[in-house]
């Protein structure tokens, strides 16, 4: 991923020579993703480690959210990276 990455930032046309396949578009978009969802439940788990949403039904609505939140950012990074 990184040599991927290295060679499109090179020059303009490896950066279109790179990105113009549609499955290394597809790679980077699973890359940015997997870093979305991450982002968003260790946030969670962030606010977990100082004692909010302790309880079982505020626990559940913050793990819906948060799904809800990494689900809009996966959409949203899928429309980015492929369009």
């Amino acid at each position: 991923m990184l040599w991927l990455l290295q060679t499109s930032l090179a020059s303009p046309e490896s950066f279109e020579t790179v990105f113009d396949n549609v499955l290394l578009r597809f790679l980077a978009w699973i890359f940015v993703a997997a870093i979305a969802y991450h982002f968003v439940m260790g946030v969670k788990h962030l606010f977990a480690d100082n004692g909010k949403n302790e309880e079982l039904q505020s626990a559940r609505m913050v793990s819906v959210v948060s799904l809800v939140i990494a689900a809009i950012l996966i959409v949203a990074s899928f429309v980015w990276v492929m369009f």
